[in-house]
């Protein structure tokens, strides 16, 4: 059976151009401490959202495909020495099967050949952020450290969803404390609340 658009399920896979220029993406974004430059795609809202519940919470990684193609769409990679993703702790990665950050940088990584530096790391087991308040997202610690050498770089941080930032801080911080001539720079798949 022949792969068509996710949304549209007529056009080329996984997303058509009309249904690519029917889609919402933020214009702007918000300064986030410790990130040097933030970079969000669309709004957490609508179709987007809908896939991104899926694809995390029902295993279907056919998304991964729409939301990497409207990535090599709307974002330029020419500066970036280094790719990061988010890790997970060990229990979400079991449950989940997945980790959609990951999968987007190996995807990077691959086409553009930006090297992933495998140097952030997560200790402990920590609540799921959905199943958080937002007061208890933004006091979270997420217990990132960083194994190895952060050179004076520019990289790239790849985290699929922004609600209050901190996670995404608590990279940028982690990473400026080995070596705070690297720089930071962050590309969210989703941003919660609209206009970000």
């Amino acid at each position: 059976m022949k792969k068509t658009c996710l949304i549209c399920s007529s056009g080329e896979y996984p997303i058509c151009e009309k249904c690519y220029h029917e889609l919402e993406f933020v214009k702007y974004s918000r300064k986030l401490t410790y990130i040097d430059d933030l970079k969000i795609l669309m709004p957490y809202a609508k179709i987007p959202k809908k896939f991104m519940i899926d694809l995390k919470f029902n295993h279907n990684y056919g998304y991964i495909e729409f939301f990497y193609a409207i990535i090599q769409k709307e974002c330029d990679f020419k500066n970036i020495d280094y790719l990061i993703y988010i890790p997970d702790d060990i229990l979400r990665r079991m449950k989940r099967g997945t980790n959609v950050s990951h999968e987007i940088v190996k995807r990077i990584s691959n086409d553009y050949h930006i090297p992933i530096a495998k140097v952030l790391k997560r200790k402990g087991i920590s609540k799921p952020s959905h199943e958080m308040t937002g007061y208890e997202r933004a006091n979270k610690n997420h217990n990132f450290y960083i194994k190895g050498e952060i050179e004076n770089a520019n990289y790239l941080v790849v985290d699929d969803i922004l609600t209050t930032g901190k996670t995404l801080s608590d990279v940028g911080k982690t990473i400026k404390m080995t070596n705070e001539k690297g720089r930071v720079n962050a590309l969210v798949i989703l941003g919660e609340g609209g206009a970000v």
